[in-house]
């Protein structure tokens, strides 16, 4: 379940640096060209939600359970080895259940709260999972998996598509019979995709 790498891409650069010489007139032809770079990080951290829904015939009974069971799972999280003081508070709501077909009568209430968590001992996360649901969570999803080096694959992603665009660039100016000239322009789009668990975990 644990991934081995975070993956850095596509990351894409736009630019338009050259330009043609010797061609015989005053305007220089431009050439843009796309490259993609990529690298690559370790995960070391998850990120993930722990949700819980509750569904009870008044506003006080709903928003009773939900507290029960957000103390619950702060109990649980801490034998996990969270501390309290890391634990983030979770707010919830509470809303009127409506009945459409019977002129907007409320037939019901329901309390909802998500706890985003993010876990570094990535061993423990199916027990994380088990244990959430046991002490009244009633969905964990959102797991991500990322890196405290995301920055640094970033620059790295930065770097090798601005080589392969300047390789590119240089490899057309040669073919059209030219040479390279003076960057003009340079915009850069990256996106990361770390190994994820795009499922959720539930009470069924």
């Amino acid at each position: 379940m644990t991934p081995s790498w975070v993956v850095h891409g596509l990351l894409l650069v736009s630019m338009m640096p050259l330009s043609l010489y010797g061609q015989g007139n005053d305007q220089r032809p431009v050439i843009e060209v796309i490259a993609g770079g990529s690298s690559a990080a370790k995960a070391d951290h998850a990120v993930l939600t722990v949700g819980i829904s509750i569904q009870d015939s008044t506003p006080t009974a709903a928003g009773a359970e939900m507290d029960r069971r957000l103390m619950a799972l702060t109990d649980t999280l801490q034998t996990l080895g969270f501390p309290a003081e890391s634990l983030p508070n979770a707010a919830y709501q509470v809303t009127p259940d409506l009945d459409f077909d019977s002129g907007r009568q409320i037939v019901s209430y329901t309390a909802t709260a998500a706890v985003r968590l993010t876990f570094w001992d990535m061993a423990k996360i199916p027990a994380l999972v088990e244990v959430a649901l046991a002490a009244g969570a009633t969905d964990v999803s959102n797991l991500r998996f990322a890196s405290s080096d995301e920055r640094d694959a970033r620059d790295d992603a930065l770097r090798n598509a601005m080589s392969q665009a300047k390789h590119d660039a240089e490899v057309l100016a040669q073919a059209a019979g030219g040479q390279l000239g003076d960057l003009t322009r340079v915009s850069s789009r990256c996106l990361a995709s770390p190994t994820t668990d795009s499922g959720a975990y539930g009470t069924g």
